[in-house]
């Protein structure tokens, strides 16, 4: 899988990163460590909140930049979020859309939505319901839609970071411009880490491996990562890579699309 490479390198510049950090905080060993911090390999498990806490979260992000003269690009993406959480379950819809032009010609045009709700109910152990659905205009695909539910597994989860995968068997309905209308199945792996080395600083992966139940050799990948910065209680200042790979792309259309974007978040 083409993400691997990067996503190894993310999660060890995590690492080095929250080391030199937890290296100055602890010391040499001399002066007693913070229970807190003696290990990060933890579980805590997750507690309902209660009823005065706040468990509804609305996030607007977007960014936009234009450029005229020797140069005629426009870049623009936009993301919207609406979560319930209480610690215990979590309903989220949300979608992100991304689009760009180079001298008057659209060379980026796609979006994404989502629908998921995930509920604990064992230690580590969490079930999940989701649909998404996506279009892409230059890779010619007017509608994706995947759909399924399955078990979430958590590693680690502290305040310093929290570790996951999960895997779920899904429906996928595709329409291309130039190719009939295909449904099937597949399966859905999802690795992710959500990194706090300092305060207001959030370090976040996630990687998807998708491939068919028929033939693993025919899969699609998604890298996200993201470095997040709050710069006050309701703004966020982010940073972010998504790697799109689709081995089996339309001739004519690539396999790989990559977008480095940049937003500021607000949160209501």
């Amino acid at each position: 899988m083409r993400f691997f490479p990067i996503g190894i390198a993310m999660v060890l510049t995590m690492f080095a990163f929250w080391g030199s950090v937890y290296a100055q905080e602890t010391g040499d060993g001399e002066n007693e460590t913070p229970p807190e911090k003696t290990n990060i390999f933890s579980y805590e498990e997750p507690v309902r909140k209660e009823s005065e806490e706040r468990r509804w979260f609305l996030t607007l992000s977007g960014w936009y930049e234009r450029k005229t003269g020797n140069t005629d690009t426009l870049k623009t993406n936009g993301q919207v979020d609406l979560v319930f959480d209480d610690n215990i379950s979590e309903f989220r819809v949300g979608g992100r859309i991304f689009y760009g032009e180079n001298a008057g010609e659209v060379n980026e045009h796609r979006a994404t939505g989502v629908i998921k709700y995930d509920h604990y109910f064992l230690p580590r152990l969490e079930l999940f319901i989701f649909s998404q659905s996506d279009y892409n205009v230059p890779a010619k695909l007017s509608f994706r839609n995947n759909s399924g539910s399955g078990v979430k597994l958590t590693f680690f989860r502290n305040a310093f970071w929290k570790m996951d995968a999960s895997g779920a068997p899904v429906y996928q309905y595709e329409d291309y411009e130039t190719r009939e209308n295909t449904d099937e199945f597949r399966w859905s792996f999802r690795y992710r880490v959500n990194v706090t080395p300092v305060s207001p600083v959030t370090l976040s992966l996630t990687a998807f491996y998708i491939p068919r139940m028929a033939g693993w050799r025919a899969y699609r990948s998604v890298l996200d990562a993201t470095l997040a910065v709050s710069i006050t209680k309701l703004m966020t200042l982010k940073a972010g890579f998504l790697r799109n790979y689709n081995r089996n792309a339309l001739p004519g259309t690539r396999k790989l699309d990559d977008t480095a974007y940049a937003q500021v978040a607000v949160t209501l």
